[in-house]
């Protein structure tokens, strides 16, 4: 709540704009000014907490903003870094994680082979 507070202090009690859609980057700094806020740099758990905070006010640019940052946190990751970075076990069923790769191929596939395949 620190976070946000401060937030509505250096932006003057303002509400920010309406994201264009669809969004232009896949950075959140690209989206917006984010030199007071640094955003982009809050860990991921912080960014969910205030995603929250934000939803529970029904500050819907906020919440957009958030959704925004927390999506670019995903953007050029794989599954694996994924796992990693979110302390995912492999709690998969076998079954399940089959279905998976059969429905999703792409999810397994490395951010480079992906970005290959559309060049």
């Amino acid at each position: 709540m620190t976070w946000i507070l401060g937030y509505f202090e250096r932006h003057e009690y303002t509400i920010p704009e309406v994201l264009v859609k669809p969004l232009r980057s896949n950075m959140i700094n690209n989206l917006i000014n984010d030199d007071d806020d640094q955003i982009q740099y809050l860990p991921l758990n912080s960014k969910r907490d205030i995603l929250n905070a934000f939803d529970e006010l029904e500050i819907w640019n906020c919440v957009e903003l958030f959704c925004a940052a927390i999506a670019s946190d995903f953007r050029r990751k794989d599954l694996s870094d994924i796992r990693k970075e979110c302390a995912f076990d492999n709690s998969f069923r076998k079954q399940d994680e089959e279905r998976i790769k059969k429905e999703y191929p792409w999810i397994l596939m490395s951010h480079n082979d992906k970005y290959e395949q559309l060049s």
